[in-house]
């Protein structure tokens, strides 16, 4: 039952969702194809909805979708955008947003599209270091707020996200949505391989992907926080990368190599 605004008071009724899921679709960094990936939801979770959200790129949650009537869950089509000012999780599109662009222009491709956009990872430090992307920032999501035009906004924050992003911010933004932002809050694990699937997720009324999307709209969510990936969770994320990308420059000298 729910009682007033954004208060959850019987969660035996909620459904689960794992709202930040990367498959091999994530071309630098995507280790799971997308079958693996809906068997194991099935097999070994009891969540009701899950996104795919890779990196710059759809084609992974189109596939989940159209494989998803075998499966006792729902699919959300998913993306995390790059943009100028930091990422941006576009989820329900229903087409490719190109990467690199102004914040405030993906914003609106994805509200055009009738999606809704969700900060990742808000206001983590190490976005800023050479090597890594950018995280939206505290004035950067500040000034959005700020905008008038109801195309360009954030309709929600990603409250935990249990990878290092995740550990080093998680305080920051309880912080400040609590005092300042007052968003909506929801929960993805940020998975790259099975074993982090439903580390963390988004409780809400219901058990549809579309009661999830009008529980965000109402501010009707409740983040569960399970377990951090483990320092080993890392290493075969680091091991398994390193692997996949030697192969790729293998299988590319060996084709220049034929061409000889």
């Amino acid at each position: 039952m729910i009682e007033g605004k954004n208060k959850i008071t019987d969660i035996s009724h909620c459904g689960k969702a794992d709202l930040h899921i990367h498959s091999i679709y994530s071309k630098k960094c995507g280790l799971v194809e997308i079958k693996s990936i809906l068997d194991y939801v099935e097999e070994m979770t009891d969540l009701d909805v899950i996104a795919i959200t890779d990196h710059d790129e759809i084609e992974g949650a189109l596939e989940a979708v159209r494989l998803s009537k075998n499966y006792s869950f729902e699919v959300i089509v998913g993306e995390e955008i790059f943009t100028k000012q930091g990422e941006i999780v576009g989820l329900f599109l229903q087409e490719k947003i190109e990467p690199s662009q102004a914040l405030e222009e993906t914003l609106y491709q994805i509200h055009r599209q009738g999606g809704l956009a969700i900060v990742p990872h808000p206001f983590y430090f190490y976005g800023h270091l050479p090597g890594f992307k950018k995280a939206i920032s505290v004035r950067t999501l500040n000034k959005i707020l700020k905008k008038e035009d109801p195309w360009i906004k954030i309709d929600a924050l990603e409250g935990f996200n249990p990878s290092w992003a995740g550990f080093f911010s998680r305080r920051k933004v309880a912080k400040f949505n609590t005092r300042v932002f007052k968003l909506p809050m929801v929960a993805g694990s940020d998975a790259h391989n099975l074993s982090q699937i439903g580390r963390a997720y988004t409780l809400f009324p219901g058990t549809t992907a579309q009661d999830l999307r009008g529980s965000i709209l109402n501010n009707q969510t409740l983040i569960q926080t399970c377990e951090f990936w483990s320092p080993k969770d890392n290493a075969i994320l680091i091991k398994d990368n390193v692997k996949k990308r030697l192969k790729k420059y293998r299988r590319k000298i060996f084709e220049v190599y034929k061409k000889r």
